[in-house]
């Protein structure tokens, strides 16, 4: 398999144009999807539902996009509407995301579904995605495996543990949980311990018949805000003990993009490359808020099948454009 190196200067199948990092400025929580050579993306507006698409990757979130929801005032989900993810489920397309009512303890997860078979919509307002003990959650993530559909988020246990976990449960609709959710990671390694306890973003690839689920440890204000990786042992990812956590961060600041995180993969269009898209930090924090901008490179595979992420990129570095983009 190519080496990150010789991903980012290999051109032997390159036709778009370069791809020079930050691509959509005062863009968090990407979200990326390459759909019959058409690129579709979205990210956290927070007052908003908007998708962009182009032929690509290099124009992707650039000008304007199309709202495809707005929350009517006075609703549990009026506000804050955070990391919105595009998942195919059948012919149809849904749209995942967090929102709440104007206190963030209110956050939970709610579902839009497209009329057809258009990733552009229109979409229509499904509901929430309920729980039994109905706890906080946000940034929930859809992933396929042996037939089955899982959705992964992040929550709040009830007191006395605090801090944010990452939960799982088996779906039987794009809107409904099977069971009640089982806790896979919490924030106990010394470098996922910055400030407060977080893992956060869940984001899946299956690779060499493995399950990876990639997380952001962290407050996303730090300049730690990182990515770290649970691994699958066994057949039953519900299973007591059945992920390993990497013992070190897989994805840090270097190059002088730091806060990196809350990354997602996606396909080049000719299906040959597999890419990461994330968020680094840009400019300076104010309160509780620091502006992040969108960013995206290639990812190489390890003799085991492992994704390695590298280095994040340098600002302004100029790398070849995903394999198979039209001129």
């Amino acid at each position: 398999m190519l080496s990150l190196l010789g991903l980012l200067t290999s051109a032997g199948t390159v036709t778009g144009a370069p791809v020079s990092n930050p691509i959509a400025p005062g863009s968090a929580d990407p979200w990326v999807v390459c759909y019959q050579g058409q690129y579709y993306y979205t990210c956290t507006t927070a007052r908003n539902i908007t998708l962009w698409t182009a032929p690509r990757l290099s124009e992707l979130g650039l000008g304007e996009g199309r709202v495809v929801f707005t929350p009517p005032e006075g609703t549990a989900y009026s506000h804050n509407l955070w990391a919105p993810e595009l998942h195919q489920w059948g012919d149809r397309w849904y749209i995942h995301f967090a929102a709440d009512d104007g206190q963030d303890r209110n956050h939970r997860m709610y579902v839009l579904g497209s009329e057809g078979s258009d990733p552009m919509g229109p979409y229509n307002f499904l509901g929430k995605i309920s729980t039994q003990d109905d706890q906080w959650a946000i940034d929930g993530s859809v992933f396929e495996w042996q037939g089955e559909r899982y959705f992964c988020w992040s929550g709040w246990d009830a007191p006395p543990r605090h801090g944010q976990r990452l939960y799982l449960a088996r779906m039987t609709s794009p809107t409904t949980l099977a069971e009640p959710r089982v806790e896979i990671s919490e924030p106990d390694l010394p470098w996922e311990l910055y400030e407060y306890q977080v893992n956060e973003g869940a984001q899946v690839i299956v690779s060499g018949g493995t399950v990876h689920i990639f997380y952001s440890a962290n407050p996303y204000w730090r300049v730690e805000y990182c990515l770290g990786r649970l691994t699958l042992r066994g057949a039953d990812p519900l299973a007591e003990g059945a992920w390993e956590k990497a013992p070190w961060p897989v994805f840090w600041r270097a190059n002088g993009v730091d806060g990196v995180g809350h990354g997602c993969f996606f396909t080049s269009p000719d299906g040959t490359e597999t890419w990461v898209a994330y968020h680094g930090h840009h400019g300076e924090r104010r309160g509780n808020w620091i502006p992040r901008d969108f960013r995206a490179q290639p990812i190489a595979f390890d003799a085991n099948g492992y994704p390695v992420l590298g280095e994040p990129v340098a600002s302004g570095k100029e790398i070849p454009p995903p394999s198979g983009e039209l001129p």
